[in-house]
């Protein structure tokens, strides 16, 4: 996206790119943009910075050049344009495994802070295969209702500017491509207080004993204990959080389960995790939801 300062209806970004970030704005945020077509010196809002996310190294010295020492509540990837093949080409391996921990280690984003990510079969399988370096950092969940997206939910709101382009693409248009991966369209990534987190001689991440794991519970015991009428719940003294590796490895032993059962062996393994996530993550929140009072 480019904060620009266009201010006729045409085809391309700019005008409709300054509508969104404009209804971005007026919903209580103050908004940034960064991509690697518009030079940010031309833009004279102040709010747009030319680099590649892909390039972390790169992109954090560019950005504090151009804004200094800033930290963010929201990180938001668009999702116009964003179909599966189009991302696969331009969110490489290298913004999952060197960009995303970046965030954090430098403070671009704030403790507590979230990360928003369309959710993609490319944008899943690279979750899963990175999950080790993502884990120290995050935790994730799918979003069902989009207009917890902040860009989503600005977007909404400046429909009828948006129809004045002669493209015409709103919510409704391109949002199909998310719609037709998964009933859930974006992926939240929520950054873990430094408060629970603590570093061994190596400066490794090492989560507290507080940070509540579920590292060998199956599906089929998540559904037993999410049904059954807690007698006297008691709350954990820190956190309820469940990270990254945890719910990855809940899905992976309930794919397993499912897999010594199914006779559709041709299913690719991110079919098998499509197919059990959403089932084990709907649990994961009952358990939250009846043990951990106020999460």
């Amino acid at each position: 996206m480019v904060y620009s300062e266009e201010m006729e209806p045409k085809r391309g970004q700019e005008y409709r790119d300054r509508v969104r970030c404009d209804a971005l704005e007026k919903i209580g945020h103050k908004v940034y943009t960064l991509d690697d077509k518009h030079n940010g010196d031309r833009i004279q809002s102040g709010r747009h910075c030319q680099a590649n996310f892909a390039d972390s190294r790169r992109m954090h010295k560019m950005m504090r050049a151009k804004w200094g020492d800033i930290e963010f509540d929201n990180i938001i990837l668009d999702y116009f344009f964003s179909p599966s093949g189009w991302a696969r080409t331009r969110w490489t391996e290298a913004f999952f495994r060197d960009t995303l921990p970046m965030l954090v280690t430098s403070d671009v984003l704030k403790p507590n802070g979230s990360i928003f990510l369309p959710n993609l079969d490319c944008v899943e399988e690279l979750l899963y295969a990175y999950e080790n370096v993502l884990g120290k950092h995050f935790m994730w969940d799918k979003i069902s209702k989009p207009m917890q997206n902040p860009l989503y939910r600005s977007t909404e709101r400046c429909q009828k500017e948006l129809l004045r382009c002669p493209d015409m693409l709103t919510n409704a248009t391109q949002m199909l491509p998310l719609h037709d991966f998964s009933p859930t369209p974006f992926i939240i990534l929520k950054r873990m207080n430094r408060s629970y987190e603590k570093r061994n001689a190596s400066g490794e991440v090492i989560r507290r004993a507080a940070v509540v794991h579920y590292p060998t519970i199956s599906t089929k015991k998540l559904q037993a204990r999410a049904h059954e009428e807690p007698s006297s719940p008691s709350s954990p003294s820190s956190s309820s959080d469940v990270s990254l590796s945890d719910r990855h490895r809940a899905r992976g032993r309930d794919s397993d389960e499912t897999s010594a059962s199914s006779s559709s062996d041709s299913e690719s393994p991110a079919q098998k995790r499509r197919k059990a996530g959403p089932k084990v993550s709907r649990e994961l929140a009952l358990l939250k939801e009846s043990w951990m009072p106020g999460y």
